[in-house]
């Protein structure tokens, strides 16, 4: 709850965002699954749970596993858009 509550990570990954051509946007998703936060959207981010996304179940479970994820191609729930998520 401490990073979702905080406007100064808020505003690095906006500043990522702009700093990096092309990913369109950048966020954070909390160990439940939910938006923590997105660089497209004003802070504080609506609440939109995203759990049953491949790309946040291939980060749960055992730490050690996890690592670099490519999820499959999606549309994206809080804009609509085309999503080719990475974690």
């Amino acid at each position: 709850e401490e990073i979702r509550a905080s406007a100064s990570v808020a505003a690095f990954l906006k500043d990522l965002d702009t700093a990096t051509p092309g990913a369109g946007a950048i966020g954070m998703i909390d160990p439940e699954g939910r938006m923590a936060h997105i660089s497209t959207v004003a802070f504080p981010p609506p609440p939109i749970d995203l759990s049953d996304r491949d790309y946040v179940r291939a980060q749960r479970g055992d730490p050690a596993a996890a690592g670099p994820y490519v999820g499959a191609p999606t549309v994206g729930r809080l804009g609509g858009l085309p999503l080719f998520p990475y974690s």
